[in-house]
């Protein structure tokens, strides 16, 4: 039986590689001699990680009715509470590391052309040992490291639009293994990564 649902079994996700990667707090890729590869497409990744508690969405084939867990004040951490309500005591609990996870898709002839012209303004100006975090913020003064801006404010500045974009998936909590999670707590968040991909 298939206990719980997989990212990859609800959704239709490209196999991809990175280009680039900025982290929170701290690091990400530095700029050196890079230029954005003559593609139509380009993937924006953004993803928050944690460690705690969860649960894990159950399959259509897990059929489980019967009590093998118990809600416990321990899952009550710091960072995140969900009330007791959303506790399924038909379902396992497990602890470790999971992620906040989103994808867009953005499909345009120009990207890489438009996004080498600001990226070329950029290093005449700064110089080209500056993180991808500078450039970002060079393209548009409010970018931030959160799934909206990291990838909105970027496709703003070089006159892209929602037209552009697609939604692969928004907002869908995995662990390590992409299994989806339907409940969990966090004691706090360790990173956040914004990545631009390009097909593998």
């Amino acid at each position: 039986m298939k206990k719980y649902n997989n990212i990859k079994d609800k959704f239709n996700i490209p196999s991809t590689k990175s280009l680039l990667c900025v982290e929170s707090p701290y690091g990400g890729d530095e700029i050196n001699d890079f230029m954005f590869p003559k593609e139509d497409v380009f993937y924006f990744s953004y993803k928050m990680f944690f460690s705690g508690v969860y649960q894990l969405e159950k399959s259509n084939e897990n059929l489980n009715t019967n009590k093998i867990s118990e809600f416990s004040d321990d899952y009550m951490l710091d960072g995140h509470y969900d009330e007791y309500e959303d506790f399924d005591e038909t379902n396992e609990v497990f602890e470790g590391d999971f992620s906040n996870n989103f994808l867009f898709k953005i499909k345009s002839n120009t990207i890489s052309q438009d996004l080498n012209i600001r990226l070329k303004e950029f290093v005449k100006e700064k110089g080209n040992e500056c993180e991808f975090r500078e450039f970002f913020e060079y393209l548009d003064e409010w970018w931030g490291m959160n799934p909206d801006d990291s990838f909105g404010l970027i496709l703003k500045s070089i006159g892209l639009n929602e037209d552009d974009v697609e939604l692969i998936y928004r907002d869908i909590v995995t662990n390590n293994d992409d299994d989806i999670i339907c409940w969990y707590q966090y004691s706090e968040l360790s990173k956040e990564t914004f990545s631009i991909q390009i097909n593998n």
